[in-house]
């Protein structure tokens, strides 16, 4: 028999029923755990796992013993096993423990436990969680060893663990001791703690950390306060965020105590926005962010401290979100950004993105996606304004799952890891963000990337629908597998649902507050985003001597087009189109508009592309496109005297009258425009008739008291037409000091 009809044979076999009769319900979700798309997959888990257990376990043994050959499915199986699996399942799983295929491995270790809590008595599952601990090292099967056949039988084993040197142990006997009673064995945790080096085993202090917080003050031993302001003090910002979250579990007056010994001071620091909110939870005041305010409180409420009655504990745990006014000048909580509208502090963070094909649908005028590059770039202008010192380090990250292959995802970062806010990193995000193509997202493979750096502490995931790719995408797996991936890094997930639905929205909701974030929800880009959001772009002019226009040639944006072919219209990178004008085209110099007939040179030094007002559809009788610089780093240099050059090439289509013109405006702090400069147009005469381009350049003193200067870029339509070559290349606006006057 051939290898195809072998496998229809056994396919054909596994999708009959154990009675030996038709297909049944079961045959459908079967199929799918055979399939190579992680969708699909977990189509057949979800709905698996709702159908009668006994059934679905049998027919599920008879599909690995028929399709062993299959790499995935014993791992996909682990994780059915891990909701109707039974002690039947043992001998599998078993098998499966002992490879050396760590992912399964791990998998059946889950299954395993989940199994142990739906049989508390069974001795065989005992054996085996015992094994998994001898051979295997698990912190997960030790903890679920606290039964009632095995507890004290294992408490030794687990002391002993605590005294190892490697992390993996010291987690599995905190672990234990957690679920067992933590009491009676706080020294064991003290050692341990003395033991983990400075520099590394954040996961075990956070599992001895936690285990101390499950142990009533009133029992605390000597020197269990002294571990807990060490770990309030710790280097490692995830120790410190999971201290803070356990003295909250405590309630107690000596938390309080504890939170006001060891308060940061610093304005905008993500750690005394921690600390305030556990402050504010276990006294009930309401203040300011400000630790200027609870350094009043300190001082007028010595100890014993009034402690308000114990809340409920939220369904996210006692970690929250920066306040809804950080950003706002009248709430001093130092100095922020936003990502639309969201409160981006001057913290570690990694912003992730949805780049579904979804992303291009219209969104006001402009795709989604590129409402989320100009936000991005936006962003970045505005961190950069910032202090030097209030800078922080930051990565774009992608889990890149092409679209027909999914077993081919891979992560694609701009940089290896976090790295820091300069003008070079902030052009190198942007461009790599434009670069980007369509494929499919996932959400848990997406964190667990961002979090494979120890300094992320704050995660913006933008998309617009439910994930669409990966291993999880049903909302209650999602959760729980989050919940597992981020317990030893306890990063803020932040999402931004641009044009979703709501069911999109609820998701995102979920997951934000399980994860100390916040959600907004984009539906329409002229109705819902703030002010600051449809605020402009706003560049930095940082040098005198460089041209200060960003994207003076259309460069930034990467277009693939035939020759003799147009390219697509659409908002050209850093230029905002004003009012509802046409966008604006990104026209190679290759392509449709200029290199025809009989034309004048291309111009020197310029690149693959040049502005072009439209050759698609009916485009409008003028168009404006324009962007604002601020000239905050040069005023110094404008207050003693500063001159521009300013310069463009301007141009059309033969005897057409379609025109384009460029304009400067210097504006002051008050928006009152100081003074202004225009270029062109070049008409059909100037060009001779003749398909191109002509340079134009002029050049003045910057008025005194200018603080940013804007550009727009003006195209004009002949009467009568539907399409308008009106076209320009190689802006250019350079600042300089004013030269002093000859000496005779």
């Amino acid at each position: 028999m051939n290898s195809g009809l072998l496998t229809f044979s056994i396919i054909s076999s596994l999708l009959l029923p154990l009675h030996g009769g038709g297909l049944d319900a079961l045959d459908e979700p079967l199929e799918k755990l055979l399939s190579r798309d992680p969708i699909v997959v977990e189509e057949g888990v979800v709905a698996l796992s709702k159908m009668d257990a006994d059934t679905v376990r049998s027919r599920a043994r008879r599909m690995i013993l028929e399709e062993g050959k299959n790499p995935q499915l014993p791992a996909i199986v682990c994780d059915l096993f891990g909701h109707v699996g039974g002690e039947e399942d043992l001998d599998l799983l078993r098998d499966w423990l002992s490879t050396d295929d760590e992912e399964l491995t791990s998998a059946a270790i889950r299954a395993l436990v989940a199994i142990a809590a739906r049989y508390p008595d069974s001795e065989s599952i005992d054996h085996l969680l015992k094994w998994c601990v001898t051979k295997r090292g698990s912190p997960r099967a030790m903890a679920a060893l606290v039964r009632p056949n095995t507890s004290d039988e294992m408490l030794p084993s687990a002391i002993r663990k605590l005294r190892s040197k490697n992390p993996v142990d010291v987690v599995a006997g905190a672990d234990f001791l957690r679920a067992h009673g933590a009491g009676p064995h706080q020294k064991e945790l003290q050692r341990a703690w003395k033991k983990i080096p400075k520099s590394s085993g954040h996961s075990a202090r956070i599992a001895i950390v936690q285990a101390l917080g499950t142990i009533p003050v009133e029992e605390w031993t000597e020197g269990s306060q002294e571990l807990l302001v060490d770990a309030l003090e710790n280097r490692d910002w995830r120790v410190r965020r999971r201290t803070v979250e356990a003295l909250v579990e405590v309630w107690s007056p000596i938390s309080i105590d504890l939170l006001l010994e060891t308060l940061p001071e610093k304005p905008g620091d993500p750690d005394l926005f921690d600390w305030h909110h556990a402050l504010s939870d276990l006294t009930g005041e309401s203040k300011p962010v400000d630790a200027r305010g609870w350094r009043v409180y300190d001082e007028m409420n010595p100890s014993p401290r009034k402690i308000v009655d114990p809340k409920e504990r939220p369904v996210g745990g006692w970690l929250r979100v920066p306040a809804e006014g950080v950003g706002n000048a009248r709430v001093k909580d130092g100095p922020t950004v936003v990502f639309f509208d969201l409160p981006v502090l001057a913290a570690d963070a990694v912003f992730l993105f949805d780049l579904s094909g979804s992303m291009n649908g219209d969104f006001g005028g402009r795709t989604r996606m590129e409402a989320a590059r100009i936000e991005v770039h936006t962003m970045l202008e505005k961190w950069l304004s910032l202090p030097l010192i209030e800078q922080p380090r930051f990565n774009l990250v992608l889990f890149r799952e092409p679209y027909g292959d999914p077993w081919n995802a891979r992560i694609d970062r701009v940089f290896p890891r976090l790295a820091q806010l300069s003008p070079k990193n902030a052009q190198t995000a942007a461009q790599w963000f434009s670069s980007q193509g369509t494929c499919r997202f996932a959400y848990q493979e997406s964190i667990e990337a961002a979090i494979e750096d120890p300094e992320c502490r704050f995660i913006y995931f933008l998309s617009d629908g439910e994930p669409w790719g990966g291993r999880c995408n049903d909302l209650d797996r999602l959760l729980k597998e989050l919940e597992r991936v981020t317990r030893f890094h306890p990063v803020a997930i932040h999402n931004v649902v641009i044009g979703g639905s709501e069911i999109a929205e609820e998701y995102c909701e979920k997951i934000s507050q399980r994860h100390s974030g916040r959600l907004r929800k984009i539906g329409n880009a002229s109705e819902t985003m703030s002010k600051e959001s449809r605020a402009p772009q706003i560049f930095m002019a940082r040098k005198l001597g460089e041209n200060i226009i960003v994207n003076p040639g259309a460069e930034d944006d990467q277009v693939e087009v035939a020759s003799g072919q147009q390219a697509k219209a659409g908002v050209v990178r850093a230029w905002e189109s004003i009012g509802t004008n046409t966008p604006v085209q990104v026209q190679p110099w290759n392509g449709f508009a200029l290199d025809k007939g009989d034309h004048l040179p291309v111009p020197a030094g310029a690149g693959a592309n040049h502005f072009l007002h439209g050759t698609i559809g009916d485009v409008a009788m003028r168009t404006t496109l324009r962007q604002h610089i601020d000239l905050k780093r040069l005023r110094s240099t404008i207050r003693k005297g500063a001159t521009y050059h300013f310069s463009a090439w301007i141009g059309g289509w033969l005897k057409q009258k379609d025109e384009a013109q460029v304009r400067i405006v210097f504006i002051d702090e008050e928006e009152n425009e100081l003074g202004e400069d225009t270029l062109g147009p070049v008409t059909a005469v100037d060009r001779d008739s003749k398909n191109g381009m002509r340079k134009r350049q002029g050049e003045g003193s910057v008025p005194t008291g200018s603080h940013k200067v804007v550009i727009e870029l003006i195209f004009d339509k002949e009467q009568g037409g539907s399409v308008s070559d009106a076209a320009m290349d190689l802006l250019e606006l350079v600042i300089s000091k004013e030269s002093a006057p000859l000496q005779n």
